[in-house]
This record gives structure tokens, sequence and C-alpha cells, in this order.
């Protein structure tokens, strides 16, 4: 679980479901405050037992609604729905046309959601939106900490049909129905799959497959409780689930012939702490935990597939491999890189690698502003969001300290381009986004989005899984996802 958090008093009331901000962005350099420049804002339920990490995953979907606006998901896994503490629940939400709050309790006729079926299942963990084999959009979900056929923590992915998504789902009645299509378990106790999810482009336009990571996966099982505490377990896994399998319920224990397993190297590893694909047959997995040569947690990251290589984290509690992404043309002359997330680099300033998997190892290094930003915990690829041409990259740091607040966080947002570029001083590369108030950890989740608003331009979307609300009587601690619009010079 996340470390504690403190409640910082609530400075702004929001009334209503929906009320207008006022802010006028985005603007292209410089710094965003969330707590007076936002483009959007989507609040999730303060629960009874401590919030719902709303934010704590977001993905882009697209125009799912045929609406013109591109639509989100938003994990909140630590919501109670139904009484059932940290079951978990995901909110598929339309866009908004003007700068809004949206009270995500009351949503009808705004989007819909989707409940955990058990307590402590956290659905919503993770995200990965995915093309279908009969190209209906989809979503694949995470719940790392459900118990499929009594096996603790053995998580489970559930593939969402959007396409066929009409109304409310709530998992403990409905495992499947008309719109979740498949289900996939964890193979053994604690392994937690789908703590982390990819989906990875077939050759051909085939749809996708789905690469899970399984961090608590084991031979030996679960952890050994001793009295100095959990030895062993935890090597770590990732799967990949060909496309033509996923409308299917799965047992990882017992996979069909098509499931390709990648196994961690040493217990500890946590290899599936992160996922990605590079291209439709390389696959990245990241082991933030691995100690090569010694280094304790100085992290790794395999590559597995077309490519096959192993690249080590150079310190003692680098993390390396904590977050992975791909981008394609961010630099100039660069094809598709990886981007690898190190947030225990320099007393956890962070650091951010970007590698050229089919040439020279690593081209470029990303340091974190400050001690205990951990710059690189979470990382998104985002498109043209400045209209200059090239995508951008999106490095969330939820621990950063600004603007006279404690633990607000930052999200960083880099415009490709030609040269070096330090997430300290931008400059014309790209502008810094913080969170609104103390222990909000703006920066947990990022991703980029096509187009919400309806402007035709790309914006980018960050959760903040403990900022405050009050759409009910009292400030709860229900975490938010944030957006800043796209802009460029073809917009105004």
């Amino acid at each position: 679980m996340r470390r504690a958090i403190f409640i910082a008093s609530l400075v702004a009331v929001l009334l209503g479901a929906v009320t207008a901000l006022a802010a006028v962005l985005p603007q292209q350099h410089g710094r965003v405050d969330l707590l007076t420049q936002a483009d959007g804002q989507w609040e999730g339920p303060g629960e009874a037992q401590g919030g719902s990490a709303t934010g704590e995953s977001v993905a882009g979907l697209g125009d799912i609604f045929h609406d013109g606006l591109s639509a989100m998901a938003i994990g909140a896994p630590e919501a109670d729905p139904g009484n059932r503490q940290s079951a978990g629940s995901v909110y598929i939400v339309v866009g908004q046309t003007g700068r809004s709050r949206v009270d995500l309790t009351a949503l009808i006729g705004r989007g819909y959601r989707i409940d955990g079926a058990n307590a402590g299942d956290e659905l919503g963990f993770s995200l990965a939106p995915l093309t279908l084999p009969n190209r209906d959009p989809g979503l694949a979900v995470g719940a790392p900490y459900a118990n499929p056929d009594g096996r603790s923590s053995a998580g489970a992915v559930y593939i969402v049909d959007l396409r066929k998504l009409r109304s409310n789902i709530d998992l403990s009645i409905t495992p499947l129905s008309h719109a979740i299509v498949g289900v996939i378990t964890g193979p053994e106790a604690c392994a937690q799959s789908g703590y982390a999810l990819a989906a990875v482009p077939q050759a051909g336009g085939k749809g996708d497959n789905l690469l899970i990571g399984s961090p608590g996966a084991d031979p030996h099982g679960c952890p050994a409780d001793t009295a100095a505490g959990p030895v062993d377990g935890n090597t770590g896994a990732a799967y990949l689930v060909p496309g033509g399998d996923l409308e299917k319920r799965i047992d990882l224990a017992a996979p069909p012939a098509g499931v390709v397993g990648f196994e961690g190297s040493a217990p500890g590893d946590r290899a599936g702490t992160a996922v990605a694909g590079v291209g439709p047959r390389t696959y990245a997995i990241g082991a933030p935990g691995a100690s090569p040569d010694g280094r304790d947690a100085a992290g790794e990251v395999y590559l597995a597939g077309e490519v096959t290589a192993t690249i080590d984290g150079s310190d003692p509690g680098d993390a390396f491999g904590s977050a992975l992404a791909t981008i394609n043309g961010f630099q100039a002359g660069a094809g598709e890189q990886l981007v690898v997330g190190a947030p225990g680099v320099l007393n956890a300033s962070g650091a951010v690698y970007l590698l050229a998997v089919h040439g020279a190892p690593r081209t470029e290094v990303l340091a974190g502003a400050a001690p205990g930003d951990e710059a690189g915990y979470s990382l998104a690829a985002a498109g043209d969001v400045n209209g200059e041409g090239r995508p951008a990259l999106i490095v969330g740091a939820p621990f950063t300290n600004a603007l006279g607040r404690l633990d607000n966080g930052a999200a960083y947002v880099i415009y490709g381009g030609s040269g070096s570029v330090a997430l300290e001083h931008l400059g014309s590369r790209g502008y810094v986004i913080y969170g609104a108030r103390d222990s909000d950890e703006a920066g947990t989740a990022v991703t980029g989005i096509a187009d919400e608003n309806g402007e035709g331009h790309p914006g980018v979307l960050i959760g903040a899984p403990f900022a405050q609300n009050t759409f009910g009587s009292t400030p709860t601690v229900g975490g938010a996802v944030y957006a800043v619009w796209g802009f460029g010079s073809r917009r105004r």
C-alpha cells in the first residue's frame, strides 16, 4: 500500500455535480497550478476507510460515445462499492466541452461505473486501452489483489468491450456479462496479476495482445513470514495473452497454448511492476527490486521477444524499471524509444531514461528537480500537444513539494524536439503542472488523451489519488483526475 498521508484544509468549496472553472489555459511554457488553472477536474468519492484513491490510474479511450470527444477511464482502487472495502471502482466518463468539475458519484447520463467483486480486490489499480479482435474498442482493468478460486492476491484482469457498455456493472453479481467479455486470473497466491497492463499491437492491424504484469508471482509461492519480516517470494513475472484469447475466461495457472510467460530472475525482483510493448514483437518488463551485481534494488528492465537484453540500474535504490512507456518520434532522428523511470535516483530526485532499443542503449537522461520528488514514478506518451509536429512525454513526480505545498506532486509535459532537456529548466521545451494542495500526490498517474474537449488537440490527464473534495457535506480525500487541454498554433 502507498505511504501514509495527512489531510490539509480545503481551500475551495465545490458546488453541485458540475461547476465551471475560471481558468484561462493552456499556456505553452512555465507552470500550471491545478488549484486555479485546471481545464477539467473529475473528483471521486471519499470513503469511510480513508478515501477511494481516485486517479491511481487513468487512461484515454477515444471517442467511444460518438459525441466528438475523447472519453476516459478513471481507476479508484480503494473505493468501497456496496460497502465492500477497497473492492475498487472504474469510471468510464465522457469528455467535457467546457472547463468544469465533475462529481463521479453523480454520473447519471455522463458515463458508467464498474465495481469490484469483493473487498480488497482493488479493481482499477491498472488500466490499459486496447483494440479487441472484432475491432471494438476495449479496456483491460486490473484487480491485482483479487482472490480467484481462493488464491489470495493472485489477481485478476477483466476485459471490457466498450462498444457494448450500456449500464453500470457490479462484478459481484455479473463477473461475465454482455460488456465484460473476458476474465484472466492469476496463477498462484500472491501473484498480483494485473498490477501492470500494456496493450501490444499485433502486426497487420489484427487487434492487440495484452501484457500482464504479476510482480508477486514466484515459483515458491508467497513470501515466507519470519521474525525479521517476509523473505523470498516476489520474483515476479509477466504474461503475454494473444488478442484472440482475450474474450475468454483464462486461468494463468493452466493457460492456453498461446500464452507466453516471462519470469523474473531472483526473489525480490518484482518483475512485472511495469510492462510495455516496444513494437509488436519486443516486450519490456520492469523489475525495480532487482539487485544486479549486488546493487540492492538498483532495478532492471528485461527485453524479451524479438530483442532480448537486460538493462541494469546504476546504483543501489535507483528502482530502475518502476515505470515504462514507449514514444515514437520524440527526439529528432529517433524512431520508437523505450522510456524507463527510476524514481530512486539521486536521493529520490528520480530520473527518466530514453533508450533506443534497436540501436545504441541509453540516449538521454532526464534528472528530477529535487531530492524526494521521485520523478519517473509514472510515464506516458502524449500527442502533439503544442502543434509543432512531435509527440510529448509526460513525467510524473508525485512527491514534489512546490508552491509552498508538501507532496502536492507534479507532472512535466516535455515537447519533442532535438537537443537535451532538463526537468528543472524546461524553458521552451514544455511546462510543469503542480498539484493543488498538500498531499494530493498529483502525477501518481499520467496519460495523454486524444481530444477531450472537442477542439481537435490532444491533451494530458493527471491523477492525484489523495486530492480533497467537498461535493458532500465535509471535505474528503476522494482523489481526482485533472485535464490540461492541448493547444498550439492551430487553436486560437
